[in-house]
C-alpha cells in the first residue's frame, strides 16, 4: 500500500519537526515557572 521511501520521508520530516515542537511546548512552560518563581520571591521580599 505505502512504499518505504514515502514512509521514510515522513519519518525524516517528523524527526526534523520534533525538536521544534518540543521547544514550542517547553519554552512557554519554563516562562510560566520563571514568572511564578520571581513573583514568589517578590512577595517574600
Amino acid at each position: 500500500m505505502f512504499n518505504t521511501s514515502h514512509l521514510d520521508q515522513h519519518k525524516r520530516l517528523f524527526y526534523l519537526a520534533l525538536p521544534m515542537i518540543l521547544s514550542n511546548i517547553t519554552v512557554p512552560l519554563l516562562g510560566l515557572v520563571t514568572t511564578g518563581l520571581s513573583a514568589q520571591s517578590w512577595l517574600m521580599g
